[in-house]
């Protein structure tokens, strides 16, 4: 009769084999192209850029642009007005609106006044800016009244 054993044995743990080979590359100075058998010239390492890229500043402005929209859209004094509006915005860099003016007017006055008031009220956002993010930022807010 077998006997159990005392310790389930663990299984081993290996590293994550890459789904696809690094391309195949010559150190040399770049071409035209590559060629029929996919080899690439240059290290590829690149040589111009800070690393930083500018994907940072677009996605903080999408999400700005997210934060005013809902705030808007909940404020009381504008959920039941039509308009649409850019504004200009800025922010410190711990997130907090420190001023907010009308870029381009929906033509109503009084829409385009409570919107604003609706973005100053927001206060701080939660997420903070990247550094490298420049102000102001231009932000497009809309509303429709709702149907029926």
């Amino acid at each position: 009769e077998p006997e159990p054993l005392d310790e389930v044995p663990k299984p081993t743990e290996e590293a994550p084999t890459p789904d696809t080979a690094d391309p195949v590359t010559m150190d040399a100075d770049a071409q035209a192209g590559g060629d029929s058998f996919g080899i690439q010239s240059g290290s590829g390492g690149g040589r111009s850029g800070t690393g930083a890229g500018g994907a940072g500043n677009a996605s903080y402005g999408r999400y700005l642009g997210y934060v005013l929209q809902q705030a808007v859209a909940r404020d009381a004094k504008v959920q039941r007005l039509a308009f649409q509006l850019t504004v200009n915005v800025w922010l410190d860099e711990a997130g907090q609106v420190t001023r907010v003016e009308l870029a381009r007017g929906s033509g109503n006055t009084e829409a385009d006044e409570a919107v604003l008031q609706a973005i100053r009220a927001i206060g701080r956002i939660d997420e903070r800016p990247p550094a490298s993010l420049s102000f102001p930022a231009r932000v497009l807010v809309q509303g429709r009244r709702p149907a029926g």
